[in-house]
Formats: structure tokens, C-alpha cells, sequence
């Protein structure tokens, strides 16, 4: 199985300069014998290039949607923190691929 990737890019401001939230995650299938109700593959999680391991993907098969998520639970904390310090926060392009 050729590994699948799921992307959600957010391109904001924060009082006048620019900044990105990347986060990627690939669908990977696994290469060794299976329990009774296992899943045959695993989803790994990078932010900004970095392994992301705060969020659980045990149960995730789709790429894309567990990107989504990560990026929307991210957002709102970004979001939550820059208004607690009264800085500006501006949202320019919001993709998901």
C-alpha cells in the first residue's frame, strides 16, 4: 500500500506579520502479523516539521480528516492564547488537501 498524506495549511497573522501552521499526516500500513482487531495501518502526525504525539490516531484510516482536526484543535488554542496576551490575529488562507 502506498502511504497516503493528509494536509491542513493555515496562513494567519499575528499584529502585522505573517506566520503558517503546518500539519501533516501520513496513513502507513503496518509490516508485521496482526492481533485479532488490530488495525493494518497507523497514522503519524508532523506540525511544522516536528512529530506531532499529543493527539490520539489509533483510530484514524483517513489522512486528510485527521489533519483537519489537528489543525482545527490547534487553531482554536492559537486563537485562545493570542487573545489572552491582546494580540492581534488575522486568518489569510486556510487550506486542507
Amino acid at each position: 500500500m502506498k502511504p497516503r498524506k493528509g494536509k491542513y495549511k493555515l496562513t494567519y497573522t499575528v499584529d502585522g506579520y505573517l506566520e503558517e501552521l503546518l500539519v501533516e499526516v501520513e496513513l502507513k500500513q503496518l509490516n508485521q502479523i496482526l492481533k485479532p482487531k488490530q488495525n493494518s495501518c497507523y497514522c503519524i502526525a508532523y506540525v511544522n516539521g516536528s512529530l506531532y504525539t499529543k493527539f490520539d490516531l489509533n483510530n484514524y484510516v483517513n489522512p486528510s480528516a485527521a489533519a483537519e482536526e489537528i489543525g482545527l484543535e490547534l487553531k482554536d488554542k492559537l486563537k485562545k492564547k493570542l487573545r489572552s496576551e491582546n494580540k492581534s490575529f488575522r486568518i489569510k488562507k486556510e487550506e486542507i488537501k
